[in-house]
């Protein structure tokens, strides 16, 4: 692999920070770090190196929830409903995350980006989707499939019979539409977003504004870096280098007092940033199932 000179440049920066970077002891530095050193710290030319690789990953996300630049927002329509197995509340309707999604900044309008809806993340264990057989009885998800709109994990309760789906006898749950082609869960934990609004521009799904992440995207990619993000991730990644206690006390009053709320007045200021308002309209009193 070829050398990465951006992030290569950020350990650098982070280095310069610390005691011995102060001190100019150049054999700390690196002249170009391989995307190989940063999936296997253990591979790193030097302590230091090392040291920089285990913990880029985890400054960087650490710096993306608590400052949230501009330029690691991006907005994603949630698409169908679900429903579980699973007390949710006052809420009417769940929906998956986005496959790279990190951190939740709010729920808007996709046709009026200045509008803010009630929301909560809830996070839930072991839970299987249901769902409305095409007799209108609710089945709950028994075995984890990926369905198909023929005998073959089928809707229930005509699918193949193979136990993918068991009757709510209890009548305790709701369903949602059966889908061909959805990857339905048997026993998943994990974060779903709760609303009562439908604020997509169908007026059939969630419409979110979010922080992603996944390796090798914008998020993990310096060159789309501001400077005071720069500066400020690199100061955190530092006080984690950084050997000598008390300098690594100072990297992180820094990073808390200084870079971090820098990097956060420098962002471009959205519309909604200035005056958010909360809506409450028809949609948002809609009760589903």
């Amino acid at each position: 692999m070829a050398d990465n000179d951006a992030k290569t440049f950020e350990v650098n920066l982070a280095i310069s920070k610390t005691k011995a970077g102060i001190q100019d002891t150049g054999e700390l530095y690196s002249s170009g770090i391989d995307d190989s050193v940063f999936a296997d710290f253990n591979t790193g030319e030097n302590n230091t190196i090392k040291r920089a690789a285990l913990y880029y990953e985890t400054c960087l996300l650490r710096c993306l929830d608590e400052i949230r630049p501009d330029f690691a927002k991006r907005f994603a329509d949630l698409g169908n409903r679900i429903t579980i197995n699973k007390e949710y509340g006052d809420w009417s309707c769940l929906f998956e995350k986005p496959s790279n999604f990190l951190y939740l900044i709010r729920q808007t309008d996709e046709s009026s980006k200045k509008l803010n809806y009630d929301c909560q993340p809830l996070d839930f264990t072991n839970y299987a989707h249901t769902v409305t057989g095409s007799d209108d009885d609710v089945y709950v998800c028994t075995t984890a499939h990926t369905s198909a709109d023929d005998t073959d994990d089928g809707e229930p309760p005509d699918d193949d019979g193979s136990g993918n789906w068991t009757l709510d006898s209890t009548d305790e749950y709701t369903g949602a539409d059966w889908e061909e082609s959805k990857a339905y869960k048997a026993s998943q934990s994990g974060i779903l977003l709760a609303t009562n609004t439908l604020s997509n521009s169908d007026g059939d799904s969630a419409y979110i504004e979010y922080i992603p992440y996944e390796q090798a995207g914008i998020n993990d990619d310096p060159t789309k870096y501001t400077e005071s993000f720069k500066h400020a991730f690199a100061t955190l990644l530092a006080s984690e280098i950084e050997t000598d206690f008390e300098r690594r006390q100072k990297l992180l009053n820094e990073y808390e007092l200084i870079a971090k709320p820098k990097a956060k007045e420098t962002k471009t200021k959205d519309d909604h940033e200035k005056k958010t308002t909360l809506v409450v309209d028809a949609r948002s009193n809609l009760r589903v199932g």
